[in-house]
């Protein structure tokens, strides 16, 4: 649950400017059930960047955008000494 108002801004900014900007097909209001194609859009729609160092938030990876890659690359860089990376993989109990 994202409850930060600047995290909420961000994520709703970022779910809009997907919507315009990469959603293929739609689903129209009314009472029957259609499925349509519709055209992207251009939009002006701005996501605020997460801060380097401004602590735990949403990153994403869109079309041209490399966030998640620049934060691993803030995160490594503001390691002191040691930097411990993993990839933990669920444990299956079949």
């Amino acid at each position: 649950m994202v409850t930060d108002p600047s995290e909420v801004n961000r994520l709703a900014r970022m779910f809009a400017r997907l919507w315009r900007v990469g959603c293929d097909w739609e689903v129209p209001p009314g009472e029957t059930y259609t499925v349509r194609q519709r055209s992207p859009e251009t939009c002006s729609i701005k996501v605020p960047l997460l801060k380097a160092g401004a602590g735990p938030g949403i990153i994403w990876t869109d079309r041209g955008e490399h966030l998640i890659l620049m934060v691993i690359h803030d995160t490594i860089a503001r390691a002191r000494k040691d930097l411990l990376a993993s990839n933990v993989q669920p444990v299956r109990h079949d």
